[in-house]
Formats: C-alpha cells, sequence, structure tokens
C-alpha cells in the first residue's frame, strides 16, 4: 500500500457521505482529499485532486455513478474506483464489469468488508462482493445475455425506450435522427424477439436497466 493514499467520495446521500467519511478515516494511511455530492462536482473534484481512490455511488444526482466512471477511466486512468452501492442489477454489473472498475461493495455489506476492499484495491488487488460476483457469473453463463445481442448504442436507445421516450425525443437525446432512432427500435425489438414497447419496456425491467415500478 501507498505510503499516504487520498481518497476522494462522491455520495449524495449526505448522511451516508459522512459515515463513509468516518469509516475511511479510521484507516490507516489514507487521506480523505474532499466528498462532492453530485455527478459533476465529483468529477471536477477527482480532476483537480487526481486521488488515488475514489469510492463512487451509482445513484447521483447529474451524471450517474457509471457515467462519472466512464469519465474517470479516461480523463483519469490511475485513479482506483470502488463502487459503493445496493445497486447491482445486470445491467449495471455488466457496464461496471466492461469499465474494469476495481471494486464493488454493497451498502447493505458491513463497515469491515469496506475496510478490506479499500486495502486490497490500494494494494491493487480486486474486490468485489458476493452479490455482485454471483451476478457477473450468471452474466458469463447466459448464452443470450442481452450485453451479447444488441451492441451498446441500442442498449442506450432502449434504456430511453423504457423510460417513454418516443423517437424524436430520443433522437433529440442522443443527437440522432429520428429515422435512426426508429431504425434502432426496430432492430431492437427483432433481435429481442419484441412484438411491441410493453414488451421492451419488460425486458428492460427484467435486465434491471429501469424499476419495476416504471411501468405504469
Amino acid at each position: 500500500m501507498m505510503s499516504v493514499a487520498s481518497i476522494v467520495i462522491i455520495e449524495d446521500e449526505i448522511l451516508v457521505a459522512n459515515m463513509l467519511e468516518t469509516c475511511v478515516g479510521q484507516l490507516p494511511g489514507v487521506q480523505i482529499v474532499g466528498t462532492a455530492y453530485n455527478g459533476e462536482s465529483g468529477l471536477q473534484l477527482c480532476l483537480g485532486t487526481r486521488p488515488h481512490l475514489v469510492l463512487l455511488d451509482i445513484e447521483i444526482p447529474g451524471q450517474n455513478g457509471l457515467d462519472v466512471a466512464r469519465q474517470l477511466r479516461s480523463k483519469l486512468p490511475k485513479t482506483r474506483i470502488i463502487i459503493v452501492s445496493s445497486h447491482c442489477e445486470p445491467y449495471t454489473v455488466h457496464e461496471l464489469s466492461r469499465l474494469n472498475v476495481d471494486g464493488f461493495v454493497d451498502k447493505g455489506d458491513p463497515l469491515s468488508l469496506l475496510h478490506e476492499a479499500i486495502k486490497r484495491v490500494l494494494a491493487g488487488k480486486p474486490f468485489y462482493s458476493k452479490a455482485f460476483d454471483a451476478v457477473r457469473l450468471e452474466l458469463r453463463h447466459h448464452a443470450e445475455s442481452y450485453q451479447k445481442i444488441i451492441s451498446p448504442r441500442e442498449m442506450e436507445v432502449l434504456i430511453l425506450l423504457a423510460e417513454g421516450l418516443g423517437d424524436e425525443d430520443i433522437a433529440g437525446r442522443m443527437g440522432i435522427s429520428c429515422s435512426t432512432a426508429s431504425t434502432h427500435r426496430r432492430n431492437i425489438r427483432n433481435k429481442l424477439d419484441a412484438h411491441n414497447d410493453r414488451d421492451l419496456l419488460k425486458y428492460a425491467q427484467k435486465a434491471g436497466l429501469v424499476p419495476l415500478t416504471s411501468e405504469k
């Protein structure tokens, strides 16, 4: 482990953030250099401090944790990332695995596991909760996992479709033409054998892309 490891916390719930500060502050050889409560300020904090490690939540205002992790991987490739979240759905696990984050700790795990995760990751070793590993293993063994069927671009469209957006709104959100959005919709339906948008919503819910309460 490095002599003094700098750590940034990105967590929108102030109580949880304070608990993380207290918990992490008890570890020898680490220094918390800042805490941010949304994605944009968290990313700027990291770019300014260039920490050794970031403790990052997934569901945060503005840019979500996945977006922040993507940018950290691009702009600060040497910064290690531990996700601290209760979100362990297939899509989230797939994206975090693709980004090769260094660790994942479930918010339901004891603080001792977070301590262990920080120590291992700072020592250059990965650490993932049992829940994360279980979902990742299932995805690897599932011959028709969604990430093997549709492209990352189509996945973005599927998420927006599941949120109830039409082709025009999707086109505006993604910076593409309406015809391209319509083509993506058609291709996704064909690949997933979905007959309508309701089927797409059910698929997105099953994959953990949107909450089960999204259907009205």
